[in-house]
């Protein structure tokens, strides 16, 4: 089964910004995480990056993977907008870290994530 690709999950919401009390609460992480994947923000070096975290099918592991500046223009993402979302989420450009993906940014994804979609259909 390909990878679900969840674009409201948050790096929070995912890197678990919550108390693990009990198995339980671990395990419920896990099934949140299992085979998803989602886009953030990754600030580093002064610097903003789209970027997508992909888990493992049992949610165990992951890998963060940079999109190129190629690859962010041929989807429509701005560097402007890049800041833009790390200055909502509270964040600045130097601070490293992160940060969810603005509205604006979502949109974008899932339109070409459609579109994806219709031409592999």
């Amino acid at each position: 089964m390909p990878p679900q690709i969840d674009l409201d999950l948050t790096p929070q919401e995912a890197m678990a910004c919550q108390e693990i009390r009990k198995p339980e609460d671990l395990e419920r992480l896990r099934q949140l995480r299992a085979g998803k994947s989602y886009f953030f923000v990754d600030v580093a070096s002064f610097s903003a990056y789209l970027a997508i975290m992909r888990f493992d099918a049992r949610g165990h592991s992951c890998r963060a993977e940079r999109l190129s500046a190629e690859e962010q223009e041929r989807v429509g993402i701005s560097d402007e907008m890049l800041l833009l979302a790390v200055a909502e989420a509270g964040g600045a450009i130097n601070m490293s870290g992160h940060y969810p993906i603005s509205e604006e940014i979502r949109e974008i994804l899932a339109s070409g994530l459609a579109e994806n979609r219709k031409s592999e259909g």
